[in-house]
């Protein structure tokens, strides 16, 4: 579909896709409905992401490509470091403030 559609295209009406698994999976009131946007959500990402690697091959030259799809993948992992700071962050908000009177060792033992 790359090669006969274009990126272009395909990363615009795919990214498209995954923000509406995103809404679906955020908003979703049952199993059905989560697990149908994150099918979304995983079609759409991954149409970007090749549509990322066509854009490098037809754009740059081939001994820049390695370095390309490094810092892309790069950017990602970080992106995912990120989220998990900030969930960590709230859960450990959320323990002080819920597990105070009692602490949290407990609930190991």
């Amino acid at each position: 579909m790359l090669d006969r559609i274009g990126p272009r295209i395909i990363i615009a009406s795919f990214s498209f896709m995954g923000a509406l698994g995103a809404f679906l999976f955020a908003f979703g009131t049952s199993f059905t409905s989560a697990l149908l946007g994150r099918i979304f959500i995983g079609v759409g990402m991954s149409s970007v992401m090749m549509g990322s690697l066509k854009v490098f091959v037809l754009r740059f030259s081939p001994d820049r490509f390695a370095t390309l799809m490094g810092i892309l993948v790069s950017i990602g992992t970080l992106g995912i470091f990120w989220l998990l700071s900030i969930s960590l962050s709230h859960l450990h908000h959320w323990m002080e403030n819920n597990l105070h009177p009692c602490g949290w060792n407990h609930l190991l033992s």
